[in-house]
């Protein structure tokens, strides 16, 4: 038995109207498309993130500038929550703790800079090309 995922029949069984939803992105209908801030870079203003449900297409009008299908969307949404949780858990000093939650945990002993967070994304995207 195959465990791989036929993406093409993900992609018929789940529109993208459907997938925006389950990811929590609120949009607005706007003649044939849907539009609302972009949930990646959260600039342009309302109108930014744009989804075609004809053509199951999105794109951001915003900084981000991204675009494609509902399962690159869900890529997307999933890298851009995986850098916030690392932001706010290794780099954010939380005033009720005086410090950082993973600092708290003892999951690390030091504040982390923006610098050394991007650093250990880009050495952990490294050893997945590798």
């Amino acid at each position: 038995m195959s465990h791989a995922i036929d993406f093409g029949e993900l992609k018929q069984r789940v529109s993208i109207e459907r997938a925006a939803g389950l990811l929590g992105i609120k949009l607005t209908k706007n003649g044939p498309q849907l539009r609302g801030p972009c949930p990646l870079c959260k600039a342009g203003g309302d109108r930014a993130f744009v989804i075609t449900p004809a053509k199951g297409l999105y794109y951001c009008f915003g900084a981000c500038g991204k675009g494609g299908d509902a399962i690159t969307m869900a890529a997307n949404h999933a890298h851009s929550v995986a850098i916030h949780t690392m932001h706010y858990n290794f780099v954010r000093i939380r005033q009720t703790l005086r410090c950082t939650p993973a600092k708290a945990a003892g999951v690390t002993t030091t504040l982390w800079e923006l610098a050394e967070m991007v650093k250990a994304l880009e050495a952990c995207e490294a050893s997945k090309d590798a």
